[in-house]
């Protein structure tokens, strides 16, 4: 008997745009795997990938995620943001896309450290981490914040 796989917990995005000919339709964002990949070489895909651990918890950000169906329980709930938050993080790491609107407020990050020129707020995953100097509590000029529905 073959032993019981568990699939890996992973989010994606499609991002649709209307073309710019009026005949052109719609495009859709794809990358394409490197042809020396072991799992489905040279194949087409949408941005995503495994859930990190940064995704697990509030980005410390404005996240205005649409309100989920009613009737989910708060596992569930906190499940979905935490796939959003993966499907988004994905989508920067491979595309640089940020999908976002600017957040001029009051900092929240969690991590800080003392630099050359004052107090270092960190932003994003440890791999992918930015840098602004400024007071804790004070406005960050960090470039974005976790979008909901794009307008």
């Amino acid at each position: 008997m073959k032993p019981v796989v568990r699939p890996a917990e992973a989010a994606g995005l499609v991002l649709i745009r209307q073309a710019n000919a009026a005949d052109a339709g719609a495009e859709v964002l794809l990358g394409r795997r490197s042809g020396r990949s072991r799992f489905m070489p040279g194949i087409y895909v949408f941005p995503g990938g495994r859930v990190g651990p940064e995704d697990r918890r509030p980005s410390g950000f404005a996240e205005p995620l649409p309100d989920p169906p009613p009737g989910l329980d708060r596992d569930t709930q906190r499940r979905l943001a935490m796939f959003a938050r993966a499907a988004l993080r994905e989508t920067f790491e491979e595309t640089g896309l940020l999908l976002g609107a600017p957040d001029r407020g009051v900092c929240t990050a969690k991590r800080w450290r003392v630099g050359r020129r004052g107090l270092e707020c960190f932003h994003g995953s440890r791999a992918r981490s930015r840098l602004r100097r400024h007071a804790p509590g004070s406005p960050c000029d960090y470039p974005g914040r976790l979008a909901g529905p794009l307008p």
